[in-house]
């Protein structure tokens, strides 16, 4: 099967990549969700449909629910529409959600670049267990010092292209020096 490209696509990986779990922690997701609403869904109604919308059926979500909310530190506002938080509760929420399982890939995209140090670093810890049990990650960010902790391997971008693909220590000291 070709693609508009013209690059032969291997029927095997082409089935292996619709068997894989993805799974997107942004707050572009919740976002998305808000257009949907308008936002008039709680932060609880939205933990049952971000995980629909990521495959889990309700009797699974019910199973994460305590722990979503521990992990997102929400407690006081899980009955409080989402058109009311603001981007960094939002964000520790659609984290919380999309970290739940161990999926194949997780695409992390500045999501850490809100809430508090603490915060941060919990997410971390979190991205590097999901590291540890074979999640791929995807990491998206503007912190030079989360990149360095988190990357082996890094691809910067500018202006849309590709500068430098490589070892993270190396590309992230060119960087830090470049600017």
């Amino acid at each position: 099967m070709a693609n508009s490209n013209n690059r032969q696509v291997v029927p095997e990986a082409k089935a292996a990549l619709n068997q894989m779990k993805l799974e997107i922690a942004n707050e572009l997701g919740m976002a998305n969700y808000q257009q949907v609403d308008k936002g008039n869904l709680t932060a609880r109604e939205n933990v049952f449909l971000n995980g629909a919308l990521l495959g889990y059926g309700r009797e699974e979500m019910e199973k994460h629910y305590d722990n979503i909310v521990e992990f997102s530190e929400l407690q006081n506002f899980m009955d409080v529409p989402v058109k009311n938080f603001s981007s960094g509760m939002v964000s520790r929420l659609a984290f919380a959600i999309a970290t739940i399982g161990t999926p194949d890939i997780l695409i992390v995209d500045e999501v850490l670049s809100v809430g508090d140090f603490r915060f941060q670093q919990k997410c971390e810890e979190r991205i590097r267990k999901m590291m540890e049990h074979g999640t791929t990650i995807l990491f998206v960010s503007h912190s030079i010092a989360q990149v360095e902790s988190l990357c082996e391997k890094i691809v910067w971008l500018e202006h849309g292209h590709v500068k430098r693909f490589g070892d993270a220590d190396e590309i992230c000291k060119e960087y830090s020096q470049s600017y």
